[in-house]
């Protein structure tokens, strides 16, 4: 998981706590079960993201809890990740702690701090300076990383005590004395688990190159825009979106943020003449005046030629083939869903969120303590 944008404040604190609530009017904000990837030895894997909408916060308040209803997998062992931060990716990104990490303080599965093993749920509290960018803007919500669980359900907690699960009708004064009861009810209907693919955006450009061995439903994807390569024109490629299904090893361009795609049991399309190879297994080195992959040169991201610097694609990217007719050594974008050509695309001039320790090392997951970031001392609390 990336911590890049780590800013200096915790906006979910890990603990159980029973805190002030107000009439009860808890909200199921998430309701499908998502199994997450393995947990290996390392706490490494590849992580399983859930997105959760701003307007499922509209309303919440500091002191409301965060409760995620989940179960460690039996393939981890019992280890297992859990992270929980803003989607407002554009904005601080505030962060909890990492739940199983070896460089952080290291929680285990039962420890009663962070995991009620008895009632099977997660639960954070909300701080003052959550709310805002969970729920303040369009680009809002929350997002959870988790490897070695499945997680069934997410609430918002506002009352004291959270959703009662069986809660105690009122007695029936005058009971029916032949209630027919159906001699044969139908079964409750088996919950549907959905599989997704994470897709890694950067979070400086926004843009990525992109590649499934599993065929896709980009159609109800919102918080990023997918795009095949049609053709190249003197110095640019034309970028035409996709809104679909893709069938598996389609070549891609993203553009957004780092987002779960759905996974479909259907092919997909295969967009023919597409000129962006998918690399699906092994890593592909290309070195060649028609083999294009996508940099940053002088805060402009764009296709450069790799006739003179050769380059490894790995597995999951994509880059782009065109035929050598002489094409520019370097291509911008043009997108088909807009009215002109994108003739560059510079990076944001956002300051650096890299984390360091007093003795200039860089921290990828920092816990509580003293760090520089941007140049200036700030404490982290945990």
């Amino acid at each position: 998981m990336k911590t890049k944008n780590i800013f200096k404040a915790l906006i979910l604190t890990a603990i159980l706590l029973v805190g002030a609530g107000s009439a009860k009017a808890d909200k199921r904000v998430w309701n499908q079960t998502v199994v997450g990837g393995v947990c290996y030895e390392n706490h490494g894997g590849s992580e399983t993201t859930i997105l959760i909408s701003n307007t499922e916060f509209e309303g919440a308040q500091a002191g409301n809890k965060l409760r995620i209803h989940a179960t460690v997998n039996d393939d981890s062992n019992g280890r297992w990740t859990l992270f929980v931060a803003s989607n407002y990716w554009y904005s601080n990104l505030q962060f909890s702690n990492w739940l199983g990490s070896e460089s952080n303080k290291t929680f285990d599965y039962d420890s009663p701090s962070n995991y009620d093993a008895g009632k099977g749920y997660f639960q954070f509290v909300l701080s003052e300076g959550s709310l805002e960018p969970m729920a303040g803007s369009a680009q809002g919500g929350i997002r959870i990383q988790f490897l070695g669980l499945t997680i069934t359900e997410v609430w918002l907690i506002t009352s004291d005590d959270g959703p009662d699960p069986d809660p105690d009708p009122d007695p029936d004064p005058n009971p029916d004395p032949n209630p027919n009861p159906d001699p044969d009810p139908e079964p409750d209907p088996e919950p549907i688990v959905r599989e997704y693919v994470t897709a890694n955006i950067d979070t400086e450009t926004g843009f990525a190159t992109f590649c499934s061995t599993k065929a896709l439903d980009f159609s109800e994807v919102t918080t990023l825009k997918a795009y095949y390569a049609k053709e190249v024109t003197q110095d640019t490629v034309r970028l035409i979106q996709v809104t679909g299904t893709v069938a598996a090893g389609t070549g891609l361009l993203l553009k957004g943020v780092t987002t779960q795609i759905p996974v479909t049991d259907e092919a997909g399309t295969s967009y023919s003449g597409n000129l962006l190879q998918g690399v699906t297994e092994a890593a592909v080195s290309v070195n060649a005046a028609n083999q294009y992959v996508l940099v940053v040169k002088n805060g402009t991201v764009k296709f450069a030629d790799t006739a003179s610097r050769a380059a490894t694609v790995p597995a999951g990217k994509a880059y782009l083939a065109v035929a050598p007719d002489g094409s520019s050594r370097s291509l911008v974008f043009g997108f088909a869903d807009e009215t002109t050509a994108v003739r560059t695309v510079t990076t944001a001039t956002a300051t650096s969120t890299a984390v360091f320790n007093l003795h200039g090392q860089r921290v990828v997951r920092p816990s509580g303590g003293l760090f520089i970031v941007n140049g200036k001392k700030i404490i982290l609390k945990q």
